[in-house]
C-alpha cells in the first residue's frame, strides 16, 4: 500500500509521526536483526536431514500426494529462507527510513535539533522546552515548525516543499 501525499502539510505531519516513533523504529531494527540471526541459526541447524532408506516389499506403490520427511524438511527450509529474505527486506526499508531521519537532523541547527528531539522524541512540553533553552514557548514552536519543514524536505524530497511563486520583474 503506497501512501499518496498531496499537500505540503501531509509531509510535515508524516515527518512528525516519524520523529515521535523514532525510538520505536530503532528498537524494532535491533529486534529484527536478532530475529534474523535466530532464524539463520535454526536454518543452518536444520540442514542436517538424513535420507530415509528405501523400503521394498509391503510398501504401497504410487498415489502418494503427501510429502515424505525429506520433502517436508526441504519445504520448511525453503519457507524459512523466504521468511528470512522478507525480514531482511523489511529491515532494509526500516533502516533507510531511520537513516533519512538521522540525515534530516543535520539540516537543523543545534538548538532546533535539541528542541525537535525534546518535543517529538522525548515528550517534553513547550513550557519545559522554553525553560530548558531560555526562549519563549512561542519562539520554540516556530523554531521547531521550521526545522520539521526542512526535515520533511530531506526525508521526502522537493515534493514536500511548497512551490514558491516565480517572480517576474518588469522594468
Amino acid at each position: 500500500m503506497a501512501l499518496e501525499l498531496r499537500s505540503y502539510n501531509d509531509y510535515a505531519d508524516l515527518t512528525k509521526k516519524y520523529l515521535r516513533n523514532y525510538h520505536t523504529f530503532k528498537l524494532t531494527e535491533k529486534m529484527m536483526e536478532e530475529d534474523i540471526r535466530s532464524k539463520e541459526q535454526i536454518l543452518s541447524a536444520s540442514l542436517d536431514v538424513g535420507a530415509a532408506v528405501a523400503r521394498y516389499g509391503d510398501a504401497p506403490a504410487g498415489g502418494h500426494t503427501e510429502l515424505n520427511g525429506i520433502e517436508a524438511a526441504c519445504e520448511r527450509h525453503l519457507q524459512m529462507r523466504q521468511d528470512i529474505q522478507n525480514m531482511k527486506s523489511d529491515l532494509s526499508e526500516l533502516r533507510r527510513l531511520t537513516d533519512k531521519i538521522d540525515i534530516a537532523f543535520n539540516v537543523a541547527d543545534d538548538i532546533a535539533r535539541s528542541m525537535v528531539r525534546d518535543y517529538y522524541m522525548d515528550g517534553y512540553s513547550w513550557e519545559q522546552i522554553s525553560m530548558r533553552h531560555h526562549y519563549s514557548a512561542r519562539w520554540c514552536r516556530e523554531k521547531v515548525k521550521k526545522a520539521v519543514e526542512d526535515m520533511s524536505m530531506v526525508i521526502f524530497g522537493m515534493k514536500a516543499k511548497p512551490l514558491q511563486l516565480s517572480f517576474v520583474f518588469v522594468q
